[in-house]
């Protein structure tokens, strides 16, 4: 029910408020006087500066900059700035004029007028002038503020988006290469398919489940690689070993992006050759803060170019979600190092 409950002053609302209390708070005034007395206090701000100012600071900051303020629109913030501060200026002289001058020159009014305290535009301290040089400060400021949330904001969607664009890479490639598993089983062994089909119904509902994570306990996901490691198992026969050289102790803590153990382990068989008798050893090991795929080089022909697209697909991944690039190591024998992270900050 709380919800959707804000309080009923902003951040905003109560800094101005802040501001305004130290506005009036700063002007010499000794509250016992007369606030407005000239003869005792000489730098206080007239009572028409006292209430110009703010008026003035908002009608700048709040409508005219946002309005107007513009390279199609300079002329016109420019018009209705001259007419608003000005007209004020003038409006203020006539009334001047009007209730207390109809006995001398209205020369001689305009020149009092312009040199007393209550002057919008040529009285010291002016509030018109002060307001125009604040309001700017503060809404080139805010803005500031605002467009950097913007821009954040923006970015952080894009990487999300991205982000979802490199799973959905993922997701279809891994339904497809087991399908094709699976229809040769199918003509195999009949029993075995079956099997066949409700492990990898239950490692699809785990790419399913983690879709919307970014990082999954590496447990979790070392319990799904070995699941997929059974899979190639049937299909290959000992033709592909892999060795988990992990204890429970050791990946307690730990977090890794989802499905990324196992984009190696396809890897290796997609790109490597192999067969029974000539079976192809793969570690997969921890190492500090690490997880490391490691094998002997045995490349099939012609699949270089789509090995480097799956590792840069798998590298992007892990700089958006962990801010650390995967190291590879091709030599003799091809390491892929996947950083992880730690579950507790």
């Amino acid at each position: 029910m709380f919800r959707n409950f804000k309080p009923a002053i902003s951040r905003e609302a109560l800094l101005h408020l802040l501001l305004w209390i130290g506005y009036l708070s700063s002007v010499n005034v000794a509250w016992t006087q007369p606030w407005f007395d000239s003869a005792l206090r000489p730098n206080t701000p007239a009572p028409l500066s006292v209430l110009a100012f703010p008026a003035f600071f908002y009608l700048n900051a709040n409508y005219l900059i946002p309005r107007f303020l513009n390279r199609k629109r300079a002329y016109r913030y420019l018009l209705h700035g001259l007419g608003i501060f000005v007209g004020a200026e003038v409006l203020r002289v006539v009334l001047l004029f009007v209730f207390k001058g109809e006995s001398q020159a209205f020369v001689s009014i305009f020149e009092r007028a312009n040199t007393d305290r209550d002057s919008l535009l040529f009285g010291s301290p002016s509030p018109a002038w002060y307001a125009l040089l604040f309001s700017f400060a503060y809404r080139f400021t805010k803005d500031w503020f605002v467009n950097r949330r913007k821009i954040e904001r923006l970015e952080t969607e894009r990487l999300r988006n991205e982000l979802v664009h490199l799973k959905a890479q993922i997701n279809p490639h891994f339904l497809f290469n087991n399908l094709n598993t699976l229809d040769c089983l199918i003509d195999e062994d009949p029993p075995l398919a079956k099997s066949y089909l409700h492990k990898m119904g239950r490692l699809y509902r785990y790419l399913l489940i983690s879709a919307e994570q970014d990082t999954v306990p590496l447990s979790e996901e070392l319990s799904f690689a070995d699941d997929y490691i059974f899979l190639l198992k049937e299909r290959f026969g000992g033709a592909y070993i892999f060795e988990n050289q992990f204890e429970k102790s050791a990946i307690a803590g730990w977090l890794i992006p989802p499905a990324s153990i196992q984009t190696l382990i396809e890897n290796v068989v997609k790109h490597n050759q192999a067969s029974p008798n000539n079976p192809l050893l793969t570690m997969i090991r921890l190492n500090a803060n690490q997880v490391e795929i490691a094998h002997e080089k045995r490349p099939k022909s012609g699949l270089t170019e789509s090995l480097g697209t799956g590792l840069n697909n798998l590298n992007t991944r892990f700089l958006l979600i962990c801010q650390q690039p995967i190291a590879v190591t091709d030599g003799d024998r091809f390491v892929v190092a996947l950083p992880l992270m730690n579950a507790i900050p």
